[in-house]
C-alpha cells in the first residue's frame, strides 16, 4: 500500500498560513500592505484583545470588482505578478496571492469592496478556509477586511500567542515602521477605540517623525538625501548626541519595504565609527531606493529579509551618505531649547568612488590585494597591540612618575615642565573658524580640565583631554592609511631576542610589522635589534611591546585595519593632555588650531564630546535676563 499521498486542500492551508501569519501582527501587516498596493492615502487598522478575537482594516484604495473579490481568496491568486520575470522585479508590498487564502484559512474574514465606477459595494464571507455567502452591500469607496477569531482551528497556535499587551506593542511597532515609510499617508491603529497611533498625511518627512517620536528625537535627526549610482538614500539619522542604549529606533527600508539588512546596517555603524560613545546606538530612518532588478525579496516567508545583487556599491552607498551628512553638520552639542531647522537642502556631498573609499581611513577597508597579501597577519581588533602596551603604562591617563606629562608629537617624545601655572587674558588670540567650527577666541580655562572660549552664539566649553586626544588619532591615522607612518630612529637599539616561534612569526609578518611603523635588524640567531618606531608613539614602546604585539599575532586572526586603529585610539588617549595638566596658553590655541582641522572635530575617538555650546539666549534666562 503506497505512504505518499496528496494532502487535501483544507490541510495544505493551513500549513502555508503558518508560515506566513505568525499572530496578529502578522496579518496586520498582510491587510495593510495589501491597502498600500491598492493606492490608499487613509488606511485604519481597528483591534482588539490584542488582535486575537479582531483586526478589522479599512482603506480608501482602488477596491475590487465582484470577480476579483471572489478569487483573491484562492490560493497563489494576485494581481501583482504574471510570469517569472515579475517575480525578480518586485514593485509592491504583496506578490505570493497567498495573504488573503492564509488568513482566511485560520480565521473568520469578512471582505467588504468597491470600486469608483461600481453602484454598489460587495461582501465576501469566509470561514476556515471555506467560502460562506457573498452579496451586494452599500459602502464606500475603498476595501475593508474584518478578521474575527484568529485560529480559531489551529488551537496549538492560539495557545502560544502572547499577552494582549505583547501582541498589541507588535502591531503598534509594525504599524509606525509603515507611517515612517509612507509620510504621504494617513496611519490610523484604534485598540478596543482607543487612538493608539494617529499620523496625519503630511509633505515633510520630519513632521511625520515629530508625530511619533517627538520633539527631542526630531530636534536631533540630521536630514539625509544622497544619490550613488544607481541607488537613491533619503531619511534622518541621528546625531551623535542622541544615542540609545537600545536599537529601538532604527528603521532601515528597500523601496519603502521594512527589512533587517545587515550591510546596509554595518554601512551605518561603519560611518558613524569614533562618533558613538561606548555602547551607545544612533537612531536612523533610511530608505534606500534600488533598481528592483537588483534585489531579492522572495527569500523570506514575511518578506523581511532581501538579497541584494551589488553588495559593494550597497555598503559605498549608505556609508557615504551617513558620513557625508555627519561630515557637513555641525555637532557640538547645545545647551538650549534648540529648534530644529529642516529646511536644509539635501546634501550634495562628493560620491566617493570605490577607490577613493578604499583609501579613507575612517572606512578601514583596504584593496583586496593587500588583503590577501596580509592575511597571515589578521589579528584581533581590540586586543593586538592593545595588550602589548598594557604591561607598559597603566591606565588611559597615567602620568610619569613627577607628575608632569609626557607630550607626543610627531617630531618624538618630549617632557615639558609645566609646574608653574599660567596667567591668561581674556583678550587672547582668535583661534581661525572653519565651516564646521565657528570662529572661537579662547578666554581661559577651569581646573585645568576645561577650556573656554567664545563664539558669535555665546559661550564653547572644550575638553582639553578629549579634544587632544581627537588631533592625535587623525594624525596618525591619516599617516598609517597614507603609508606614510614618520618614524623615530632610536639612539640606543633594543635587542631583542625571540624564541625559535617568534622568529619564524615575525619572518611571516615582517611587511605588516613594518607597515606598522616597527624596523627590526637581525643581530644574531633568534635577536633582533629594534631601530624604530612610530614617532607618534615615542617612549609609550619598548622590547617588551613587541614580544606582546608578537603574541597577539600569533593567537588572533582578526582585521589588520581594525587592530591597528584600536591600538592608535588608546595610543592617542594616553599621549593626549590629561585632566588637571597645566598647558600653556600657546599650546591650547595649538590645540583648538589642529581640533578645527580634524574630519570630526565634535567627538573624541571613543565617541565623548569635544565641546559643548551654551547660547546667550540660555545663558540669559539661567541669570533671569529673559522672562
Amino acid at each position: 500500500m503506497p505512504k505518499i499521498k496528496l494532502l487535501d486542500d483544507e490541510l495544505i492551508n493551513k500549513i502555508a498560513a503558518g508560515e506566513v501569519v505568525e499572530r496578529p501582527a502578522s496579518v496586520v501587516k498582510e491587510l495593510v500592505e495589501n491597502s498600500i498596493d491598492a493606492g490608499a492615502t487613509i488606511i485604519t487598522v481597528e483591534i482588539e484583545e490584542g488582535g486575537k478575537s479582531k483586526i478589522k482594516v479599512t482603506d480608501n484604495g482602488y477596491g475590487m470588482e465582484k470577480e476579483d473579490a471572489l478569487l483573491c481568496l484562492e490560493r497563489h491568486a494576485t494581481s501583482k505578478i504574471a510570469d517569472a520575470d515579475d517575480l525578480f522585479k518586485i514593485t509592491t508590498m504583496g506578490f505570493r496571492g497567498e495573504a488573503l487564502a492564509s488568513v482566511a484559512a485560520i480565521a473568520e474574514l469578512s471582505l467588504k469592496t468597491k470600486t469608483k465606477t461600481a453602484e454598489t459595494g460587495f461582501k465576501v464571507l469566509a470561514s476556515g478556509g471555506k467560502f460562506l455567502e457573498s452579496h451586494d452591500i452599500a459602502m464606500p469607496d475603498g476595501t475593508s477586511i474584518e478578521v474575527t477569531n484568529l485560529f480559531f482551528n489551529v488551537p496549538a497556535r492560539k495557545k502560544h500567542l502572547k499577552t494582549i499587551q505583547t501582541e498589541l506593542r507588535q502591531v503598534a511597532e509594525l504599524m509606525t515602521k509603515y507611517a515612517l515609510a509612507y509620510p504621504e499617508k494617513t496611519i490610523k491603529l484604534m485598540h478596543h477605540q482607543q487612538e493608539i497611533l494617529f499620523a496625519p498625511a503630511t509633505v515633510n518627512s520630519i513632521d511625520r517623525v515629530l508625530t511619533i517620536y517627538g520633539k527631542k528625537v526630531a530636534y536631533g535627526m540630521l536630514p539625509v538625501g544622497y544619490t550613488y549610482n544607481e541607488i537613491e538614500i533619503k531619511g534622518f539619522l541621528s546625531k551623535p548626541t542622541i544615542t540609545r542604549n537600545d536599537k529601538e529606533v532604527q528603521h532601515i527600508f528597500v523601496n519603502h519595504r521594512a527589512v533587517k539588512n545587515n550591510i546596509i546596517n554595518k554601512a551605518v555603524y561603519d560611518a558613524y565609527h569614533t562618533l558613538l560613545h561606548l555602547e551607545n546606538h544612533p537612531l536612523f530612518i533610511l530608505n534606500v531606493m534600488i533598481n528592483p532588478g537588483l534585489i531579492d525579496v522572495n527569500v523570506h516567508p514575511q518578506k523581511a529579509v532581501i538579497r541584494v545583487e551589488k553588495e559593494n556599491e550597497l555598503y559605498l552607498a549608505v556609508f557615504n551618505a551617513v558620513r557625508n551628512t555627519l561630515d557637513n553638520a555641525k555637532l557640538v552639542p547645545i545647551i538650549a531649547e534648540e529648534k530644529p531647522t529642516f529646511t536644509q537642502a539635501p546634501l550634495m556631498a562628493k560620491q566617493f568612488t570605490v577607490q577613493e573609499e578604499k583609501q579613507t581611513f575612517f572606512a578601514g577597508r583596504e584593496n583586496e590585494e593587500e588583503k590577501q597579501s596580509e592575511n597571515s597577519a589578521d589579528i584581533s581588533a581590540q586586543e593586538i597591540l592593545n595588550r602589548a602596551l598594557q604591561k607598559v603604562t597603566g591606565g588611559e591617563e597615567q602620568k610619569s612618575e613627577n607628575g608632569n606629562r609626557e607630550e607626543i608629537s610627531g617630531n618624538g617624545a618630549e617632557t615639558k615642565e609645566q609646574n608653574t601655572p599660567v596667567a591668561l587674558t581674556t583678550e587672547a588670540s582668535a583661534i581661525a573658524g572653519t565651516e564646521r567650527i565657528s570662529t572661537l577666541k579662547l578666554i581661559g580655562r577651569i581646573h585645568n580640565v576645561f577650556y573656554l572660549a567664545e563664539n558669535e552664539l555665546g559661550l564653547v566649553v572644550i575638553d582639553q583631554h578629549a579634544a587632544h586626544e581627537r588631533v592625535l588619532y587623525e594624525k596618525f591615522m591619516e599617516q598609517y592609511y597614507g603609508k606614510n607612518i614618520k618614524t623615530q630612529e632610536l639612539l640606543v637599539p633594543e635587542e631583542i631576542d625571540f624564541s625559535p616561534a617568534e622568529m619564524l612569526l615575525y619572518q611571516e609578518n615582517k611587511k605588516y610589522i613594518e607597515q606598522l611603523g616597527f624596523h627590526l635588524e637581525e643581530f644574531g640567531r633568534n635577536t633582533m635589534l629594534l631601530r624604530t618606531v612610530p614617532s607618534i608613539l615615542g617612549k609609550l614602546i619598548d622590547k617588551e611591546t613587541i614580544h606582546e604585539i608578537m603574541v597577539q599575532i600569533n593567537d588572533k586572526a582578526m582585521l589588520l585595519n581594525e587592530v591597528q586603529e584600536e591600538k592608535i585610539i588608546r595610543t592617542a588617549c594616553r599621549a593626549a593632555v590629561k585632566a588637571n595638566d597645566v598647558v600653556h596658553l600657546q599650546e591650547m590655541q595649538t590645540i583648538l588650531q589642529q581640533l578645527q582641522k580634524c574630519k570630526q572635530p565634535f567627538t573624541c575617538p571613543h565617541g565623548r564630546p569635544t565641546m559643548i555650546q551654551f547660547t546667550i539666549p540660555e545663558l540669559e534666562r539661567k541669570f533671569k535676563r529673559v522672562v
